[in-house]
């Protein structure tokens, strides 16, 4: 009895129960392999250069919490420098260490919090790949590619080990959750019809998921675009599927308003909370301009159809209204279009210096910047680099077929939009390989989901438990994406199976495991045991020299957390601003990607 309840219970929660040994995996791989080299007696190492750059800002936000200083003198001496409003990983962290330290937490447990940070992101990643997964083909397909990130290596991994607290595994974190409420806004408001009418009318039995979703990814849009400057490329890629999707349905006949509701609320969320903060006004524009998308391709939508003309005259007017668009704007601000093509070179096309002598932007494909070689790509996604092409070509055979059918889903051909412009990022630089491990490890999971079932139904097939044409049948069935349901291969009577089936599906299992997984551990393990941006013990003991043997430069050691007054403005704007320095005030010389061990 008590053996079956907890089967039953098993059941129940099975997903769970599987994410949890998969979160205690990924935290597993980011802690234990590099613990040695983070904690070293009374030293905690940070394992990124930038690390210490956001650690500083820590210091001073926990101790004036939650106020963020936007200059801050010790930077670039001399002279020093302005701060980006653009900081909420630094202030979430901040905000995590205060609430655990009661608003007094020492020094020693703001660098072990902040140490750990990065790890538990990278892990509590898992989470939202697997409700990707899940929403986007079905609950199997979630928990293998919740599997598969856990222990994808390459640069994900080694931005969300123990110690590198940077924001790029937040990025990652905050840009998968927001992608994942987008998927399910959209999703949910095609399957409901969603109009304005019904939240005119507050008829929130037909409103309320797919508003509380487009609620929930404009409130995560947001807060990533206030962690990463170049976050409003995401905006963009929005966008683009917006307008694709709105041509789909019109083509088709159907009504587009869902679109328009669920992307105003998502946008118009983000921009409420982006713009107080923007560095520049062109990036809001940037937002403002994709709000007004969805809104004129639905009215525009609406004139045609109420006019009677025919599907070509929509992106003729479109193509008359968006060319007008342009103009207005560059009137408006003759700068806009040059910073989206800027963005968008910088990130598909780097050049100069910088790009031609920093590891992190040599292509994926070239990762000495002249040479092509697979060294990178298997490292940074072993196996997973080979099934994801394969994978990506069929899911988008199955979107076209979904539209065909007249049933495309809208979060799917959202995914295949994200997951190009990432590929081609990646490829570009290999650095976005930390945001493409989400997009891979999704379809590492739908492949090893497809071979799994493919190996079973065969294996029934073998014992005479499937005829050749419910073979193929039900072959055919596993390719047929039905969003948050799995189909069964075939259930077999437990009593009239041959115990020789049982085999067969466990050597199932260590193939799915072996072709698909295992490449990924060793991997993992190296890179996270590497952790080859801590500092060395000869430089942290040179720091600790440096600290007790030379003087404060503002005379009082308790400046490091004080509030700064921003220095005026520059009569040049092009100039930098000019602290007014006491005398003691001195400066140190060092490489920009120090502190590191070379």
């Amino acid at each position: 009895m008590k053996l079956k309840f907890l089967f039953d219970a098993l059941t129940k929660f099975q997903s769970f129960f599987f994410l949890t040994i998969f979160f205690g995996i990924a935290l597993f791989f980011r802690v234990v392999p590099p613990f040695d080299q983070v904690f070293v007696g009374d030293w905690v190492k940070f394992t990124g250069a930038d690390a210490y750059y956001y650690m500083r800002i820590v210091d001073s936000v926990v101790s004036n919490f939650p106020y963020l200083n936007t200059f801050d003198p010790y930077l670039i001496f001399p002279g020093g420098s302005p701060l980006s409003m653009i900081q909420f990983f630094p202030l979430m962290l901040s905000g995590i260490i205060w609430i655990i330290g009661l608003g007094h937490p020492s020094a020693h447990l703001i660098d072990m919090i902040g140490a750990y940070f990065p790890a538990v992101l990278g892990a509590l990643t898992v989470i939202p790949v697997f409700f990707l997964g899940r929403t986007l083909f079905n609950r199997s397909v979630g928990l293998l590619a919740a599997a598969a990130i856990a222990i994808i290596p390459g640069e994900f991994l080694g931005r969300s080990i123990l110690g590198f607290t940077d924001q790029h595994v937040a990025e990652t974190f905050l840009n998968t959750i927001t992608m994942l409420f987008i998927i399910l806004a959209f999703n949910e408001a095609k399957k409901c019809e969603l109009a304005f009418r019904h939240i005119v009318h507050h008829d929130w039995k037909v409103a309320c998921r797919p508003v509380i979703f487009s609620l929930l990814a404009g409130l995560f849009l947001g807060l990533f675009l206030l962690t990463w400057t170049g976050g409003p490329l995401f905006v963009f890629l929005v966008a683009i599927y917006l307008i694709i999707q709105f041509i789909i349905d019109h083509w088709q006949s159907k009504s587009s308003e869902y679109l328009c509701v669920s992307g105003v609320i998502i946008f118009g969320v983000a921009l409420i909370i982006y713009a107080p903060f923007a560095l520049d006004i062109r990036y809001t524009m940037g937002i403002i301009v994709a709000l007004i998308i969805p809104v004129v391709m639905t009215a525009v939508s609406k004139l045609v159809v109420s006019r009677g003309l025919k599907v070509f005259y929509y992106p003729l007017i479109l193509s008359v209204i968006a060319a007008i668009g342009a103009v207005l704007i560059n009137l408006i601000n003759r700068d806009f279009f040059g910073l989206v093509f800027d963005q968008l070179r910088t990130i598909l096309a780097p050049g100069g210096a910088m790009a031609a002598t920093t590891m992190e932007m040599q292509p994926l494909l070239q990762p000495d910047g002249v040479h092509w070689s697979l060294t990178a790509a298997w490292g940074n996604f072993a196996t997973g680099f080979f099934i994801t092409p394969m994978m990506l070509i069929l899911v988008i055979f199955l979107a076209v077929r979904q539209v065909k059918s007249g049933k495309p889903q809208p979060g799917l051909l959202l995914f295949l939009v994200w997951s190009m412009l990432l590929l081609s990022a990646t490829l570009t630089q290999r650095r976005f390989a930390y945001y493409f491990a989400v997009n891979l490890a999704v379809f590492t999971g739908y492949f090893a989901w497809l071979l799994f079932n493919s190996l079973r139904l065969v294996t029934d097939w073998l014992f005479g438990y499937l005829r050749t044409i419910d073979l193929k049948t039900r072959w055919a069935g596993l390719f047929v994406i039905q969003q948050n349901e799995t189909p069964v291969p075939h259930q077999i009577n437990a009593k009239n199976a041959s115990p020789m089936r049982y085999v067969f599906i466990g050597l199932s299992i260590l193939v799915v495991f072996f072709g698909v997984y295992f490449f990924h551990i060793p991997h993992a393990v190296s890179v996270s045991a590497s952790a080859r941006f801590a500092p060395s013990d000869a430089w942290c003991s040179a720091m600790d020299w440096l600290r007790l043997n030379t003087p404060e430069p503002f005379t009082d050691a308790d400046f490091y957390y004080q509030k700064y007054t921003s220095p005026p403005k520059p009569a040049i704007p092009e100039a930098l601003p000019q602290y007014d320095y006491p005398d003691s005030a001195y400066g140190v010389t060092s490489w920009w990607d120090y502190p590191r061990d070379e």
